[in-house]
């Protein structure tokens, strides 16, 4: 595959594999320790990994698994059988990566420290499969450092990052195609809904000699309107195939996306037991008891918050979603549009990284009448080149593009727009008909589970 061998378009960014290769020789190769399964794609890449990470530790095996972002902090981003890791663990491994780094002049980025960390801690633990997320691409991200993956998986792909991916889908896919490579197992190709995509895909599937495997549907029950918004651990019956053939468990995640997440997770790991015959075996019982615990924080999930002066306040349930660009922002357009109540409106809580199209992403989100809090996010940890767009600069954005939606500037964050929220009485009515949902960015996700101190 032709292109540069390191990419700095995007400040803060510095896409390549020598440096991090470079460190992980010192550290004694960590990444050829396990087994690997990298999932790249721009949506569902988290909710995949999740899933994929479930079955196999229900399988009993020792698993790792890595995401980015992070969520609330960086080491959140690691989690060993299905658990994130300790921060003072994480803490030492970092340190310890860095001291490396350092002393030998290496000048990994920080996004390349984190993922060398989380190999050795892998390593240290004597993880048997890790599943690891892309960070942005694939040919030229940090993960694509470790031993060629049994399964490469690609969810969904889109325009994002185009500064340093390319501004076309067929550029973005061909970037994101690299993490197949000679001595890759499997690839399994989650939906694509551009043909451009699939056959870019599909030729460098061929030029390094990797075999396809193609999803079978996931199949679900109607969505009970009634319930779905009062009910958070509302799970669907689903039919799925595995090995050809028919079966049936529950799926906790929302949203009809997820099917296609879970067709995809489901078809890598069967990619996995077929390429590594006698190392990994997955029945489909394992898989009717995993995918009922999967759980992924932030992504479309319904949320209890205590608004109130005190503790003991009223619970109010809030749809949380990191959704940020438009297919992304499509899919949760469809879910809320989907159980909202005609006779009222919805309150929405935004924030967004400078450099989104944003009148792109709402134009799923938006109708007549809605109210936005139009509000910013904390600077993300270890990440400098991350903006977010002013409170003031956002309902401007908002006001211009949809003049039929009511905007709220909120400076000091998501905790202080809850308080107007309640003391406004915007969207905090009747429990069982008000919608109340927070999207635009994972950092503002972030920022809600630290102010509400809710579990990862």
């Amino acid at each position: 595959m032709s292109g540069p061998t390191s990419s700095s378009a995007s400040p803060g960014i510095n896409l390549g594999l020598a440096r991090i290769q470079s460190l992980l020789k010192l550290l004694q190769s960590p990444e050829q320790h396990f087994c690997v399964v990298q999932v790249a794609g721009t949506n569902g890449k988290g909710s995949v990994s999740a899933m994929i990470d479930q079955i196999l530790g229900c399988a009993g095996y020792k698993t790792g698994r890595f995401n980015s972002p992070h969520l609330v902090a960086t080491h959140d981003g690691v989690r060993i059988d299905r658990v994130v890791v300790p921060a003072d663990a994480y803490a030492d491994t970092y340190r310890s990566v860095s001291q490396v780094d350092s002393d030998n002049g290496v000048g990994c980025s920080a996004f390349e420290l984190q993922t060398t960390t989380a190999f050795v801690m892998f390593r240290n633990t004597g993880v048997e499969i890790a599943v690891v997320e892309v960070g942005v691409g694939g040919r030229l991200d940090a993960t694509t450092a470790c031993a060629p993956p049994a399964v490469c998986v690609f969810t969904a792909i889109g325009l994002d990052h185009v500064a340093l991916l390319g501004g076309s889908l067929g550029a973005i896919a061909k970037e994101k195609a690299g993490i197949m490579r000679r001595g890759v197992g499997a690839a399994v190709f989650g939906r694509q809904d551009n043909p451009v995509v699939r056959a870019v895909l599909a030729d460098w599937a061929k030029e390094v000699d990797c075999p396809v495997y193609d999803v079978d549907p996931v199949l679900d029950m109607p969505v009970d309107k009634d319930n779905v918004t009062t009910n958070a651990t509302m799970a669907r019956l689903v039919e799925y195939t595995y090995y050809g053939e028919k079966e049936q468990t529950l799926l906790p995640l929302l949203g009809q996306f997820q099917l296609e997440n879970a067709a995809t997770a489901i078809k890598a790991v069967e990619a996995l037991t077929k390429v590594t015959p006698g190392r990994f075996s997955v029945t489909a019982s394992v898989i009717q008891a995993a995918l009922p615990q999967v759980r992924w924080p932030g992504r479309l999930e319904w949320t209890d918050l205590p608004i109130g002066p005190s503790p003991t306040s009223p619970l109010r349930r809030v749809l949380v979603d990191g959704a940020h660009n438009a297919p992304a922002a499509r899919a949760l357009g469809d879910f809320v549009h989907s159980i909202r109540n005609p006779n009222r409106n919805i309150t929405w809580v935004m924030a967004f990284t400078v450099g989104k199209d944003i009148p792109d992403v709402l134009k799923y989100l938006l109708h007549t009448g809605d109210s936005v809090y139009a509000t910013v996010f904390s600077q993300p940890d270890q990440m400098p080149w991350i903006n977010c767009v002013p409170a003031i600069d956002l309902v401007a954005t908002i006001s211009k593009a949809f003049g039929g939606v009511r905007c709220i500037a909120v400076s000091e964050g998501v905790k202080e727009c809850f308080r107007r929220i309640v003391s406004t009485n915007d969207g905090c009515g009747d429990q069982n008909t008000d919608l109340v949902v927070l999207c635009g960015s994972l950092y503002l996700v972030a920022d809600l589970y630290r102010a509400f101190a809710l579990p990862l």
